[in-house]
């Protein structure tokens, strides 16, 4: 695609894969602006916090910490050095031969050193996109209402069947495929207990329902005498109960963690989060779905697997495609 006007691009969801594409692109001179639905910025990276006794208590409920690989490729991208992160802001564990990054004030500030200097629209969920008069092929749609700018590509960064609700009008073969993916779901439980667990960051539970509970005291982050955890249930325990009462779900998740040693009386708060979109079932496959002739493309880590990793390559892949047909 080669355009006589600098092209305009707009990326659904700032999440890490959003982000990662909108900063290749701000630096090759691309405009873009970026649309979500949240308050903030970070998508699966997000932190939750909690007042408790004069404390200000945080969970990342979505991805825990990150490896030095990944913070090193963050880096690269926000151009700073290869760990961007002073010990006073992050701490970090071994796990095995791996080297895990926790950042103090919560994962969510990730996605604050990416969001740096873009444009981005929060608060506003996309619900459709539309044909443009103009030369431009597409607008934004949020809502009844019509964002006021024409884009020459839309790039969707969220899961596959949000993306596919997004592009219903767009008459793309793209919407069959988001719809073929199959989403896979995550209870998150954030708990505060007194007396701590003696644990490391991270310990992985057998067992049907836990998959991991994460120590967020181990993360530097300050908490007196309590304990701070994020538990994980296993996705596939997670799907099947998707639509289950919470209490139901908590109750479950608590039961099973006193193989771990906590004690119902030990908890003092206990909030339950419902990932809906946490993976899929079976990745597409390939680094990103694209109707060029639309000028419609969809990111994600969905579309190689599940995690940071996949996220980054997706963006990586992603961008790099875009800047070659615009050149």
């Amino acid at each position: 695609m080669n355009l006589a006007q600098t092209p305009r691009v707009a990326i659904i969801g700032a999440g890490l894969t959003g982000l990662s594409i909108a900063r290749r692109f701000v630096e090759a001179g691309i405009e873009t602006q970026l649309f979500d639905k949240s308050r903030g910025v970070s998508g699966r990276m997000a932190t939750r916090r909690l007042e408790m006794n004069g404390l200000n208590l945080r969970f990342d409920h979505g991805n825990p910490f990150l490896t030095s690989p990944q913070m090193q490729a963050i880096g690269e991208l926000i151009n700073s050095p290869a760990d961007p992160v002073a010990p006073d802001v992050a701490v970090r564990s071994e796990l095995g031969d791996e080297s895990l990054i926790g950042i103090t004030d919560g994962m969510n500030r990730v996605g604050k050193w990416l969001a740096s200097g873009l444009e981005i629209h929060l608060n506003r969920p996309i619900t459709a996109i539309a044909p443009s008069d103009s030369a431009r092929q597409w607008q934004i749609v949020t809502g009844n209402h019509v964002v006021p700018d024409d884009f020459d590509l839309v790039i969707t960064t969220t899961p596959p069947r949000q993306a596919a609700e997004i592009l219903r009008g767009s008459d793309s073969a793209v919407v069959a495929a988001l719809n073929a993916i199959e989403p896979q779901g995550c209870w998150s439980l954030m708990l505060v207990t007194e007396p701590p667990l003696p644990m490391g960051l991270v310990c992985h539970l057998e067992g049907e329902i836990i998959e991991r509970v994460i120590n967020e005291n181990a993360k530097g982050r300050s908490s007196e005498h309590l304990g701070l955890y994020t538990v994980h249930a296993k996705r596939p325990w997670s799907q099947r109960h998707m639509e289950s009462p919470k209490v139901d779900v908590q109750a479950a998740m608590i039961e099973a963690l006193q193989s771990f040693g906590l004690e119902s009386q030990n908890i003092l708060h206990a909030q339950l989060h419902r990932w809906l979109y946490a993976g899929v079932v079976q990745p597409l496959g390939q680094p990103y779905l694209a109707d060029m002739q639309r000028g419609l493309y969809c990111a994600g880590d969905w579309c190689l697997g599940n995690d940071i990793d996949c996220a980054l390559a997706s963006a990586n892949a992603t961008a790099t495609q875009v800047i070659q047909s615009l050149a």
